[in-house]
């Protein structure tokens, strides 16, 4: 036999230990190459999820926005080529709203609503006979500023019923707040789900039902950083964290803030400030002293994600406010 044919190693075919070894090495490259990516930033991740895409749909390879006619005059005026209203317009109909009304646009107090008119839900004040129940997620050091709270319906979109009674004074424009949120999402797609997939956050926003949702279509707490770009408002959050000490592990309260990732040309700062409570499968609003709200730290992912040229010195905005927070025994960053 020749010499090479002698040296080689015949392994048996039914011992799968060696592909199994060559697997789990594998993967666990493709693990050091994921936190690696993840270590590099935002930018990185989407170059590398780009990569991996061209890689498992190569047929969605080329796409393009289709050609744009510029020789097209306008729709011509036949019924059997108008446009259907498309599922929101439906919902928002069903709920009331107007036709040429815009979530976009901040709601503007006129005299139907003290002759009459549509009705603005007030919120329950905190007194001697109703107390709020969800105390336990507010810190006790601003618990006194606290006036008052609104508690939307337990059906899976509490989190945008609350949204919409701080645009609309009710909460039947739910849906209507949940499809705005989803345009905004397709329509910039940075740095606002640095902790979520953007397409399973789409994925989680899509509902078009008056009924009530599933786990899987809830607001979470990622969702806040596009709610206070979209509509320019600072948003405060009070929940809970896990906390050790002393060996003993348990759940405190816990606050941040939310701040406008991007300001729009012409803004110079936040149009509102938002107070919202989550329990962990419930949202509320709470309502505290306009001139006097205590505002806990910005979010780590405002701090270093916004765009700084548009935010500048957005920081020393709420000063007073981050002061009075700290001066009464709020946390600091």
């Amino acid at each position: 036999m020749a010499p090479f044919w002698s040296t080689l190693d015949y392994a048996n075919p039914h011992d799968a230990r060696r592909f199994e070894d060559n697997d789990a090495n594998d993967l666990q490259i493709f693990h050091d190459l994921v936190a690696e990516v993840c270590r590099r930033g935002p930018s990185a991740v989407r170059a590398a999820k780009v990569a991996l895409m061209s890689q498992l749909y190569p047929e969605e390879e080329g796409l393009r926005e289709p050609r744009v006619s510029t020789k097209a005059k306008g729709r011509p005026p036949k019924r059997e080529n108008a446009r259907d209203p498309s599922w929101h317009e439906h919902a928002a109909a069903r709920q009331g709203a107007p036709k040429d009304a815009t979530i976009h646009k901040k709601r503007k107090a006129t005299t139907s609503d003290v002759t009459g008119g549509p009705k603005r839900d007030p919120m329950t004040k905190i007194d001697g006979v109703n107390v709020f129940s969800y105390f336990r997620f507010v810190p006790e050091s601003v618990r006194d500023r606290c006036l008052g709270w609104w508690d939307p319906a337990p059906d899976g979109h509490c989190g945008f019923r609350a949204l919409s009674h701080a645009l609309h004074g009710d909460e039947d424009h739910h849906l209507w707040v949940r499809k705005a949120i989803i345009d905004e999402v397709m329509s910039i797609q940075q740095c606002e789900y640095a902790y979520e997939d953007v397409g399973l956050a789409l994925t989680r926003l899509q509902w078009n039902k008056p009924e009530g949702t599933t786990m899987d279509h809830w607001m979470t707490e990622s969702d806040l950083a596009v709610v206070a770009t979209l509509f320019n408002w600072a948003i405060i959050l009070y929940s809970q964290i896990d906390e050790t000490k002393d060996g003993v592990r348990r759940r405190v309260p816990f606050g941040q803030t939310f701040l406008p990732m991007i300001a729009k040309p012409g803004v110079a700062r936040p149009s509102n400030v938002l107070v919202l409570c989550n329990t962990g499968n419930h949202w509320v609003r709470l309502d505290f002293e306009e001139d006097s709200i205590p505002m806990p730290p910005f979010t780590f992912l405002w701090t270093h994600f916004r765009d700084k040229m548009s935010t500048q010195g957005w920081e020393e905005l709420f000063k007073d406010e981050r002061d009075l927070y700290f001066a009464l025994g709020g946390h600091h960053d």
